[in-house]
Formats: C-alpha cells, structure tokens, sequence
C-alpha cells in the first residue's frame, strides 16, 4: 500500500482507552511499518499532538472514558495544527457521524471491518491531506496531484458540464476523462429515483464553499450497479464573485458501507437463526437475510431429501416475473421439480461440497442439469432479466445436502465472503434441526 520508506518515517498518534484494542491495532500499524505513539485520554492526545515529536496523522476513539473525548479533543488539535483525523469507533449511528462530520473530512472507521479497511482508510487520508495541502500551495489543476489520489478529482461550470475529471472516473462510474468532459454533467451518473433530490443537495452542500461541505451521493458505474460515494465540493467565482463552476472530489465508500451492513446483517441473522424451530424458519431466515443483502437477485434455496437423494426448491424470493409464464417456458413448475444427485457431475458437486460461492459456467443451463435445452435456457435468462447463476452449497462434512442459487444480472463476487457465512451457518443449523429431530423419533 505504501513503500516501506515512507511508512517507516511517518508516525500515527492512536489514541484509545481500551489498553487491549490499544495494544492490537498497534501491532497492525507497526506491523504496516508506521511508527505508533499512544495515548489514552484526550488531555493527553492534546499534549502529544502539539508537542515536539513529529506526527502525521491521528487515529482516535470516540469514547475515551471520563473527561474529554475523542471528538472535542481532535478539535482543539485541529485549531493549532492541520494533520489527517481519522475516528475509529465502534459507532455508526448518525448522531455521530454527523457530529465527526464537523470535525474531520477524513471520515471514520468501524472498529472490526478488518486490517485492510483500516490501512486502506489511512492510505487514503494521507492521500487526500497531501492532495488539500498541494492545492493551497498552487493555482496548478488538479492534474498534478490526479495521479497520486484515490479519489475522483473533477471541475464543471456552473451547469454542471465536467470541464476536467481525472482517470478515476473510469473506476469509478466506468467513464473516461476524454468522454466526460464537456460532454456529459456531473448530475447524469446520479441513480434516476434520487436524481433531483440529490442534485439539488449537492447544488446546496458546494454552495456552502465549506471545508466540511460534503454529501453522500449514489451513482451507476458502466455495469448498473449502484455505487456509494462521498461527494465534495466548492464553488469556483469570477471577479465579479458569480460562481461559474465547481471543483471538487469524490470517494468511492461503496466497501466501507457494504462492510458495516454485512456485519449488522449477519449478526442479526445468527440471532434469529440459533432460535429456528425447524427447517422451514431456518429457509425463510436465510432468504428475508439475503433479500436485504441483494437488491435485483433472485435468491433459491433447496434442500436434499435423503432418502431419495432429490434436491428441491423449500424458499425462494425476488422473482418479479409470472411462475405460470415461467412454467410455461420449461414444460414443468421449478417450484416442485426434483433435481438427482445423480444427475450431477463429479465437477458440479466438488463444487457445492467446497461450500464456496462459484459462478456456473453456461449457468441455468448447468442448473437444470442439462435437461432443458440451451436455447430455452437462454430464453430463461432474457425473460428473468439475468446473465450470472451463482451456486454454493451446504455441506455436512464433505458432502452436499442443499444450497443456495443466486440469479442476478449484477456481479456478485464481492458479496461472496457474506453468502458462504450465511451459507455455512445455514448448513450448521440445519443439522443441528436434523440431529434434533432425530433425537426426538429415538426418544418415542
């Protein structure tokens, strides 16, 4: 993420009361070779920061006990000296986040989300502060500095109309600078059901020509997908003090949220799930989870009957076309088809006894076993609005009793780690259902 020599000549000041979240996020900065100093209150965060010793960027708990905390410490830091703030809390809700807002444009980061959120939120704070810092020094665009920032850099006139954007457009909403400029407005890439209101709040938030004046904006990227971005901006005025444009930044906080509400999501899954009475609660979980997981998939779950050794469909949601138009395509209902175990290749149930979400080459074609021509399967897809068929199993040990199917029109890989917890914490609980009614037919 850095070079070795910069990370060793660049010291974090972590303040955290906790001695043991203290002692472990230590060992991940020194570990990433930043040098760590501590402290353990905002009194001594104060002192530190504006002592002697060189510091260039501060990590800092919300909550640091009694006397000041976190926020109104880095702000009577941050009124003697500019340094990159980064809040690490265990806080999402928007009492505070709003009120980090008005501190830090560096913005914060769940406690938890993982050594890579972590070092790539502290990578991207040094990258903006540098980037904040070149501008006040030149008059130079910010073309400069586009090649050493995560973020999207961009100006418009005052319509709208991008006048530069540089390369991270591409990554971003999948738009080169060459076909941005002057050609399209920064508001076209807005998704179509929040447009205006969003416009008009961006309008608003560069007008304010604020330090901390940002908003969170959502677009589309080449794919349709949704992207989450934390948008700012300023206005740009001619001599007569008219704006006649804007400049500003865009950071993509797709991941960061999408952790965050992985994480409320599976917890409160595992919550529900360890108190499922039999397996029809467990199914109904499983997909209620997923449908607040994926937006425009639609989501099957099947479960192997032993005896027969038949997979079947148990639950099922976010088909949004008619069973009987679909019915009529295939020749059979999918709802009470039975798939064999037999039927399936060695290749195909390696691949559900892994327990890993996999993308089924020649998808539903693969899913129906084969036996429904390709043609059809093709017609399938074009009816169901769908071109990628995900499969990953619940495995008992090695061996594959059920699943879940994932027909989407989106790329779901960076959903995979997600659904195969949700996936193997299913499987678990269904055989602990099993094994449980087993036990009662013993005790009869």
């Amino acid at each position: 993420m850095f070079a070795q020599s910069v990370m060793q000549s660049r010291t974090i000041l972590l303040v955290e009361d906790e001695p043991s979240t203290a002692l472990l996020v230590s060992r991940i900065l020194q570990n990433a070779h930043f040098r760590v100093m501590l402290a353990a209150t905002g009194e001594e965060a104060i002192q530190k920061a504006l002592g002697e010793t060189m510091i260039h960027l501060i990590l800092s708990d919300i909550d640091l006990g009694p006397g000041m905390d976190g926020p109104e410490a880095m702000r009577q830091i941050l009124q003697h000296k500019e340094i990159p703030v980064i809040f690490h809390t265990s806080h999402s809700e928007k009492m505070y986040v709003d009120r980090v807002r008005q501190i830090t444009r560096y913005g914060y980061v769940i406690k938890n989300s993982g050594t890579f959120v972590l070092l790539n939120s502290i990578a991207t704070a040094f990258e903006l502060f540098e980037a904040n810092q070149k501008l006040k020094q030149s008059e130079a665009r910010l073309q400069q500095i586009a090649d050493k920032s995560s973020a999207w850099l961009w100006e418009t006139d005052e319509k709208g109309r991008f006048l530069y954007s540089n390369t991270v457009a591409e990554k971003l909403i999948g738009q080169s600078a060459h076909a941005l400029i002057r050609k399209s407005k920064l508001f076209d890439f807005l998704i179509p059901q929040k447009k205006s209101a969003m416009k008009a709040a961006m309008l608003s938030s560069f007008q304010k020509n604020e330090d901390d004046a940002w908003i969170q904006c959502d677009m589309h990227d080449s794919n349709r997908n949704t992207v989450h971005l934390d948008c700012h901006g300023y206005p740009v005025y001619n001599d007569s003090g008219q704006i006649t444009g804007y400049r500003g930044f865009i950071f993509n906080i797709s991941d960061r949220l999408r952790i965050e509400k992985e994480r409320l999501l599976f917890a409160e899954f595992q919550h529900q799930v360890v108190r499922a009475q039999d397996l029809s609660d467990i199914f109904r979980i499983t997909i209620n989870t997923l449908d607040s997981l994926l937006e425009d998939t639609i989501k099957i779950v099947s479960y192997l009957d032993r005896s027969s050794q038949t997979l079947q469909i148990q639950e099922y949601s976010g088909l949004n076309r008619p069973v009987s138009k679909l019915t009529e395509i295939l020749s059979f209902d999918p709802r009470t088809n039975k798939v064999h175990i037999k039927d399936m290749t060695d290749e195909e149930l390696q691949m559900y006894r892994s327990g890993k979400m996999e993308l089924l080459e020649n998808g539903l074609y693969v899913l129906f076993t084969r036996k429904v021509p390709k043609v059809i399967c093709r017609q399938i897809g074009k009816f169901l609005n769908i071109k990628n068929v995900y499969a990953v199993g619940f495995v008992d040990k090695t061996e594959h009793i059920g699943g879940l199917i994932l027909l989407s029109n989106q790329d779901l890989a960076c959903y995979a780690e997600i659904i195969e917890r949700i996936t193997n914490f299913t499987a678990m609980a269904v055989l602990r259902i099993e094994a449980e009614s087993a036990q009662k037919i013993r005790m009869l």
